[in-house]
């Protein structure tokens, strides 16, 4: 047992990798290290021998692929569903409508977005994740220009936002599954808590400043404004965001005593440690493939990479469901940031009557605390539990378990109890005052579920990389459609019930699923041997090739 990680008997499943070269076989001396402060890791996966993996791209090409997909993750992901929430009471008085049908311009926006995941999951694997990032930039743009023309028409506004779902689907779903193809195991944590943060946090900074905007200058020039950066944002992904999907040509293991532990090889494992380097191939004359060029990779599209049927690939997402790893991930990083959105839906609800009586501006501020609580927790957290996994590794002789991404998880619980009860607490004892400690409880939810989505993204990344992808798109749709279930009751319910009963619910259950965390860092290594020889994931993943 590894820091109570139960190993089980049997050959080591993929995810747990030395990372750390101390003391073990020399074979290793034959794989890529990293450089600098890094030559000491060993790198995880192992690129092949191509220019074109993206794995081999020089450090400044990664990070602006990366950063163009962080940038458009914000601007068509993060702004668009949430930009009108501070905005409710206002736009139901000028459309005429109940809050339930404004709750709904988010709520199919969303609908959509989970629906058309599938989708774009197929069409990712199939023809590459460059056109469906394209196609989602075009659409919100598209989008955005329908709700400026809509008027005062609710139904044409409706379909404004649904087309912006549109634009959402590919930059939710495929954003952290691009970091997968981009970085090895020990480049990840930070920039996937990064990508997070976009989803949680920056959601609050809308609302700060989209509420100003609406009380000063009206609900439309929320999208007046938005336009022009989301086409900079489409120009940005047709010049700087190639096609990171890379075809990698499968080899046969290569096991210590076999004389031919090459860095080419898929994987390579230490006799009875069953201790294995991940690879993704390579071939010896795919050093000979030449370089694209700049123009070369501006192409819309770069070739089939599967010869597997698109309705195949559409199921595919759904069969990962069969793992209990990954629905442990869902519910963690997917239900409780449900249930952090969903309140959206009826804070200013909660603060536009007495004893707050807020205006749309006010509500917008309200979102500060989650701004800040997000913002460290996604940079200060991602540090944290890197060092954690870095400690944990190196104690246990360099090699790296997945389920060292998990500890962290203890202060995500620590900050959900602080966020949901304080809060109820708040609603139940209201005063002019309780604003601010509202307020800060919302902060803690942001911190709580930044950290909990990075370390269960980063866990599935690093457990089952070949299908990442499908375990995120699942995730999002199961997410989004959430999301819309709530769009359709939760105004009703916290006036029935009131808000404070909606906060005990969603605390209670939120604590129970954060406390299923502790028998997966225990057992999480017997489930990924157990799906190795049942065989799911490596079954999708011959899909892919």
């Amino acid at each position: 047992m590894a820091f109570g990680v139960l190993n089980g008997a049997g050959e080591s499943p993929p995810g747990t990798v030395v990372l750390y070269e101390q003391n073990l076989n020399t074979a290793f001396s034959a794989f890529k290290h990293g450089h600098g402060k890094d030559a000491n890791i060993v790198l995880s996966p192992q690129p092949s021998n191509s220019p074109n993996d993206p794995l081999n791209w020089p450090p400044l090409k990664k990070n602006l692929t990366y950063f163009t997909v962080f940038l458009n993750s914000i601007l068509l992901a993060s702004i668009p569903a949430p930009s009108i929430a501070p905005a409710t009471f206002l736009l139901a008085n000028k459309l005429g409508r109940p809050l339930e049908d404004i709750a709904k311009l988010s709520g199919y926006q969303l609908l959509l977005c989970g629906c058309f995941g599938p989708i774009v999951s197929a069409l990712a694997h199939k023809y590459g994740k460059r056109p469906q990032f394209l196609l989602a930039s075009l659409m919100g743009v598209i989008g955005t220009v329908v709700c400026i023309a809509s008027g005062d028409n609710y139904n044409v506004l409706l379909a404004g936002r649904i087309i912006q779902g549109f634009g959402s689907t590919a930059y939710e779903s495929l954003s952290i599954a691009v970091i997968g193809d981009l970085f090895f195991v020990h480049q990840r944590s930070l920039r996937t808590g990064l990508t997070v943060l976009t989803l949680t946090c920056l959601v609050s900074l809308v609302a700060i400043i989209g509420g100003p905007i609406t009380e000063h200058l009206g609900w439309r020039y929320l999208f007046i404004i938005y336009l022009p950066f989301s086409v900079v944002g489409a120009v940005a992904a047709f010049f700087f965001l190639p096609e990171t999907q890379y075809r990698r040509d499968v080899v046969p293991e290569s096991k210590e005593g076999s004389g031919s532990a090459k860095q080419e090889h898929t994987h390579v494992e230490l006799g009875a440690n069953g201790i294995i380097v991940e690879g993704d191939g390579g071939t010896a004359s795919s050093s000979t493939e030449k370089k694209k060029t700049f123009v070369q990779e501006l192409a819309l599209f770069s070739g089939v990479y599967t010869e597997t049927g698109l309705f195949k690939l559409f199921l595919a997402p759904f069969a990962t469901l069969l793992n209990p790893s990954v629905v442990w991930s869902i519910f963690v990083g997917g239900v409780c940031i449900a249930f952090y959105v969903s309140l959206s839906y009826i804070l200013a609800q909660i603060f536009s009557v007495p004893p707050y009586n807020l205006n749309a501006a006010q509500n917008g501020y309200f979102y500060v605390g989650a701004l800040i609580g997000g913002l460290l927790s996604g940079i200060l957290g991602s540090i944290l539990g890197d060092l954690i996994t870095t400690r944990i590794t190196k104690w246990n002789h360099g090699i790296y378990e997945p389920e060292f991404r998990i500890p962290v998880l203890l202060l995500s619980a620590l900050l959900y109890g602080i966020g949901w009860f304080v809060f109820m607490w708040t609603l139940d004892n209201p005063t002019p005052h309780g604003y601010y400690l509202a307020a800060f409880c919302h902060g803690c939810l942001c911190a709580a579920v930044t950290i909990g989505s990075t370390a269960t993204s980063l866990y599935i990344l690093d457990s089952y990389r070949t299908s990442a992808t499908e375990v995120f798109i699942v995730s999002m749709t199961i997410k989004n459609l959430l999301f819309y279930g709530f769009s359709n009751f939760m105004n009703d319910w916290a006036a029935d019930d009131g808000p404070s009963q909606v906060l005990k619910t969603y605390g209670i259950v939120t604590m129970c699923i954060m406390g299923t965390s502790v028998p997966f860092y225990v057992f999480g290594k017997v489930i990924r041997r157990f799906i190795m020889r049942v065989g799911v994931m490596e079954k999708l993943a011959k899909a892919y090739v």
